[in-house]
């Protein structure tokens, strides 16, 4: 294990400004009746890592907000005050080793919570939290970013993790959280959860896994749970050797739980299909007795920093993610899903669906793709979007909104343009970088009419801080004087 010289691979987030709240300029106009907060999370060295081959899945949090009022906008941007964050202030480097391996933490530090909170910011029940899988949430102050300690719903919550996925009910409000590896790296334990809009507790199952493997997102429906297995594998042994906990495992079969909502976990069933990997879900719903669920799969390991368990190279070919559908026949004795590819082109793995309709059957489907890709050109590792997508799913045509090849777009996420408004009509909303200037945007375009071009953007003089994931939350959800 080679400790760090300071330095690591190029676009690796080094140590960004903290921002009190800066007035962005607009350009265009911003569409009356959009009030609220973008919320973002994303991961950036405080310090550079212990270890130089260390990977950007390790580094610390960094919470922003773009917050639209009055025809305005501001920016601002704090780090997350995690406990880990703090011990490395103390001696003024990283204390903490290889990602979520603490075998390699120093000793003095292995007790900590080493949670680096930096991966989806995150609103339900009042609150603003920064989410990261391998901790319980870290409450944020939705007006100072100010972060408020670590959250444990008064209690209720006994396992050490949470899921940076949780989904929240399109028709109930009724918020679903699970924690994998609930009580340590070597358990197989997943706790599960229903939160009332309030964020009170309604209802827990717990089960165990046969398998270690990473379980980073998840989807409902109006009565199940799916829990999508990454493909992935660790061990004592593995973590004792060195490196990231997570190994991508090539003879592992894809592998998707689903239970109900209101059971005990005794009706867990697993489903197998072909191989991929599945990080982030598009959304899931019901008709009769089967389920059907969108989502974008990666053809293999997307991640070339996570080695491979047999020792086989990476390709790049892993990094291509596609839109599928999986359909689960649950009053079938089979325990194969049936798969289709809804659009034949890559696509980003990053996405989002009209919130109302999260656990419902739905049309629409909005992410990113790049449209200027040079086929001539070797595969890039990942897809690095310069458009947003609306992919219809019902008639396969997809609209979309160039922003042009020196840009690169984050996530983005749907605002629906009024509670009572149809699926799809409302604005997309997505934080870009310019390419030609290094600074960052936030972008607003009408959903239905991409093609168009941007609404509005609100310019900062500098790059905006990396995001993940982020959360629109309307003005008035967390009580924004």
């Amino acid at each position: 294990m080679k400790p760090s010289t300071g330095t690591h691979l190029p676009g690796w987030g080094e140590r960004q400004r903290e921002v009190e709240p800066i007035e962005c300029e607009v350009v265009g106009s911003l569409p009356p009746g959009l009030e609220g907060a973008l919320y973002r999370l994303g991961g950036a060295w405080y310090y550079p890592p212990k270890f130089e081959d260390d990977i950007l899945l390790h580094a610390d949090g960094i919470v922003s907000m773009f917050r639209i009022a009055d025809g305005r906008v501001t920016y601002a941007a704090r780090y997350v005050e995690t406990e880990r964050l703090a011990a490395n202030r103390e001696k003024e480097r990283m204390r903490f080793g290889y990602y979520r391996n603490r075998f390699t933490d120093d000793p003095d530090v292995q007790h900590l919570n080493a949670g680096a909170a930096n991966t989806t910011a995150f609103a339900h029940g009042g609150r603003l939290f920064a989410l990261k899988e391998d901790s319980l949430p870290y409450l944020i102050d939705p007006e100072t970013l100010e972060t408020r300690g670590l959250y444990d719903f008064a209690g209720k919550v006994e396992s050490r993790t949470f899921t940076a996925h949780p989904k929240i009910d399109g028709r109930t409000g009724e918020m679903v959280a699970f924690g994998y590896q609930a009580w340590g790296n070597d358990r197989k334990d997943v706790h599960l959860w229903t939160f009332a809009p309030d964020g009170s507790l309604r209802h827990e199952i717990r089960i165990e896994v046969p398998w270690l493997d990473m379980i980073h997102d998840m989807a409902i429906t109006e009565n199940y749970i799916l829990l999508p297995l990454g493909g992935y594998h660790t061990s004592e042994e593995a973590a004792r050797a060195g490196g990231p906990m997570w190994r991508w495992d090539p003879d592992a079969p894809a592998r998707i739980g689903i239970l109900r909502r209101d059971g005990d976990g005794s009706d867990l069933r697993w489903f197998t299909g072909p191989k991929t990997c599945q990080l982030h879900t598009f959304n899931a719903w019901e008709e009769g007795d089967r389920i059907l669920f969108d989502a974008p799969f990666y053809c293999g390991n997307p991640f070339p920093f996570l080695k491979n368990r047999d020792g086989s190279s990476w390709s790049p070919e892993y990094g291509k993610a596609h839109l599928r559908r999986l359909h689960f026949d649950l009053a079938s004795s089979g325990n194969e899903w049936r798969e289709e590819l809804l659009f034949e082109d890559t696509i980003g793995d990053l996405g989002d669906v009209d919130p109302r309709f999260m656990g419902q059957r739905h049309r629409y489907c909005f992410g990113a793709m790049d449209v200027h890709a040079d086929p001539s050109k070797p595969s890039a590792l990942w897809v690095m979007p310069n458009a947003y997508v609306r992919f219809d799913v019902e008639e396969r045509r997809m609209s979309v909104l160039d922003l042009g090849a020196h840009y690169r777009a984050g996530e983005c996420r749907f605002v629906p343009r009024a509670p009572g408004a149809r699926e799809g009509d409302g604005w997309l909303i997505g934080v870009v970088t310019n390419g030609a200037t290094g600074c960052g945007e936030l972008v607003v375009a009408d959903a239905q009419r991409l093609e168009e071009g941007p609404l509005a953007r609100a310019l900062l003089p500098f790059a905006a801080a990396p995001q993940v994931h982020g959360s629109w939350v309307p003005a008035g959800s967390l009580n924004l004087s």
